[in-house]
């Protein structure tokens, strides 16, 4: 339980109309000579021209100021006095840290008909080093325009095992006459960053509509 302060456990320092006092601190431009007291000059804290200080208790005892009578502590605690300055210092190294890749491995890249099956592997388990990410794969011709639905895989398996991260699905082609001499991409595209990776595809799809 928290006692009034007797009136000869405070300091008492008479002040002028300029001067800001508190029972824990007294901020005046004068030059005050107390026993018990120690002062700041408040240019070097704020890095400016304040030409005051700031005057604090170094025991346990206050200044007499208006105020209430009960109090909790006396003297000049740490947390009133000293502000926390943290140096933050990054080393010239990047993060290793990538974010995964998708790869193909069907060995035939000749497509025959509309409906083209796909087998993709996560290139990596998921880890401090690698990154999940999201893709979109799709099909466009030579002037980049699309020329199939797309699928949407979230590469995220933290699996060791090749055979867990591999996908298999099928996309459509549009169905229109394709040309068996040009070539048309697989599109996989980092739905995030935006970032691509092409696959080279022939289209021999014979038409029968005469």
């Amino acid at each position: 339980m928290m006692k009034k302060i007797a009136d000869i456990d405070k300091i008492e320092v008479k002040t002028v109309a300029e001067d800001w006092k508190s029972p824990r601190y007294l901020v005046s431009e004068r030059d005050i000579k107390v026993p018990g007291v120690e002062r700041q000059a408040l240019a070097n804290i704020l890095e400016n021209q304040d030409s005051r200080y700031v005057y604090y208790p170094t025991t346990a005892n206050v200044f007499k100021a208006n105020g209430g009578d009960n109090y909790a502590h006396g003297g000049s605690s740490l947390e009133e006095m000293v502000v926390p300055l943290l140096e933050v210092r990054t080393t010239s190294k990047k993060s290793t840290a990538h974010e995964v890749t998708l790869q193909i491995n069907n060995s035939n890249l000749r497509v025959t008909s509309l409906e083209v099956p796909l087998s993709i592997m996560q290139t990596e388990p998921i880890s401090s080093k690698v990154t999940p990410a999201a893709f979109k794969l799709y099909f466009v011709d030579k002037n980049n325009h699309q020329i199939s639905g797309q699928i949407l895989i979230n590469a995220n398996s933290k699996d060791t095992q090749v055979e867990k991260r591999i996908w298999r699905a099928n996309l459509t082609l549009v169905d229109q006459p394709y040309d068996r001499n040009q070539v048309y991409d697989l599109v996989i595209e980092n739905i995030e960053s935006g970032a691509q990776n092409r696959v080279h595809y022939r289209i021999d799809i014979v038409d029968d509509r005469g």
